[in-house]
């Protein structure tokens, strides 16, 4: 198993750097030829055994973080009331900076992004996100809304 790495941002969230995110923007690893989130890897390395039916939730709202004091565990519906409690919703997709996997950044970040020159992968570095989120800022297939 490959040692997980991570950035502590401003929020102390601990983003993952070392392992590749699925498509819901949460970190993933493999063991015993199995795929899981390092985040329920991390619970259950930390706590044990975690219910069926019950997800590792982040009180941080930010998926790619692996810190264990952020995490709580709860059904979906818990963390569909998390989610409405702290209006981190617009019609059913979180935006800007409470989105989970945008928000690694702000929004003053991506204005930056939007204007740096060099590679994706350069760039991805220089902010400690991946070079597919910086594609997406620069060719605002997120981030739709947020002016030059």
């Amino acid at each position: 198993m490959n040692k997980i790495e991570y950035i502590i941002n401003k929020d102390g969230c601990h983003i993952c750097i070392s392992h590749a995110k699925d498509s819901d923007g949460y970190p993933k690893i493999q063991r015993n030829l199995k795929k899981e989130t390092i985040s329920r890897y991390l619970w259950k390395s930390k706590y044990g055994p975690i219910p069926e039916k019950i997800e590792v939730c982040h009180k941080c709202d930010n998926r790619a973080c692996i810190n264990v004091e952020h995490f709580f565990l709860g059904t979906q519906e818990d963390n569909n009331k998390d989610c409405k409690r702290k209006n981190r919703q617009k019609n059913g997709i979180s935006l800007g900076e409470k989105n989970g996997g945008g928000g690694k950044l702000t929004e003053k970040q991506v204005l930056q992004i939007r204007q740096e020159s060099g590679t994706q992968t350069e760039i991805a570095k220089r902010y400690g996100v991946s070079q597919v989120l910086i594609g997406k800022i620069k060719n605002r297939k997120i981030w739709k809304w947020l002016g030059f």
